[in-house]
């Protein structure tokens, strides 16, 4: 072969390896485009509930002081609409502590960092209750270690003089945690958790103030309770320098088991508004106006003083002056 005929194999090799390279690309985009477009075509998977603890119990709220029935209301959010709907939510379970021989001796040990060291007087078999000589007393459930604490009048300490504008609610929380941590009651949840901290100045002499801690978000949704300022753990304490004095504590506190938890299927807003229309919602901030304007919708979850095996959802309903909790799950019966 000579070298010109060399030369033009050469060629029509490298022009049928650009032909081929560019059939092949062509190709695989348009089977791309294809496949693109047939998956569009296919109808949305729709991930089934598991429900793995069954029919759960309705969320216990406080006895209601007024229907929800006894308000009409507008939507008007910023959006003039509600927020996206979802097909499933995250059901958390809750377990419950038990009693052992032990629980006696931990309460007793509570009630001393406390300050209480007399015996206890026995209410029932998980309640006990402590006094001191200054007419405080402190009520421990022996098996959750959950208590309320209160100081007597006479035991209270103020400060003349001091300046409420120079008061930190970021000092109130700070020293609250200490509080809890001293007593060995500050779980990490509590630690991240949201506070408030309120002041009121009906007595301008000897203002009072209060704190609340919530739990920190779950799946970046709010844990509320039934009051929409007050937590399961709080306390109530007299502003003034270092240290503060929490003369009332109320500790309840659910430890939550993040690693076991079932999917349920949940409502739309819409129609857990129409629920909060027609009775089927608890009214936790009650208006002066029977008017009621809704400017925010969303998802949260809900914990109750008393014990439940479960951390449901509610929607929350907010407007001025005004909270509204509708439970979020659908029941089972209605998501088959």
């Amino acid at each position: 072969m000579t070298l010109t005929q060399t030369a033009q194999l050469t060629k029509r090799l490298i022009l049928l390896s650009i032909v081929v390279l560019f059939l092949g690309i062509g190709g695989r985009i348009g089977y791309n485009l294809w496949e693109d477009y047939r998956l569009a075509q296919l109808p949305p998977t729709v991930e089934k509930p598991e429900m793995k603890f069954g029919p759960l119990p309705k969320i216990t709220f406080p006895d209601p002081k007024v229907s929800s029935t006894n308000f009409s209301y507008s939507l008007d959010t910023s959006t003039g609409g509600f927020p996206e709907s979802l097909n499933l939510i995250r059901v958390y379970f809750i377990p419950q502590a038990s009693i052992s021989l032990l629980s006696p001796e931990k309460a007793k040990v509570l009630a001393e960092n406390l300050g209480f060291l007399t015996s206890p007087e026995v209410i029932d078999d998980k309640t006990h209750l402590f006094k001191n000589s200054d007419g405080g007393t402190v009520e421990i459930n022996i098996i959750t270690l959950n208590f309320s604490y209160q100081k007597s009048e006479n035991a209270k300490t103020y400060e003349e003089n001091f300046n409420l504008q120079s008061f930190s609610t970021n000092k109130a929380t700070r020293e609250f945690k200490e509080f809890l941590g001293k007593i060995n009651l500050l779980p990490q949840e509590l630690g991240e958790g949201q506070t408030k901290v309120t002041i009121s100045q009906e007595k301008i002499a000897s203002p009072s103030a209060s704190i609340s801690i919530w739990p920190a978000d779950i799946n970046k949704l709010k844990i509320i309770t039934a009051n929409p300022d007050r937590s399961l753990v709080g306390g109530e304490f007299i502003p003034k320098n270092s240290p503060l004095d929490f003369y009332q504590v109320d500790y309840t506190f659910w430890p939550i088991d993040k690693t076991t938890y079932s999917t349920y299927p949940i409502k739309t807003p819409l129609e857990a508004f129409e629920n909060l229309k027609s009775g089927g919602g608890h009214i936790s901030l009650e208006p002066k106006d029977p008017q009621v304007s809704i400017t925010s919708v969303y998802l949260a979850y809900y914990q109750s003083e008393i014990y439940t095996p479960f951390l449901q959802p509610v929607f929350v309903f907010e407007g001025p002056n005004f909270v509204g909790l509708v439970p979020a799950i659908k029941e089972v019966e209605k998501a088959n």
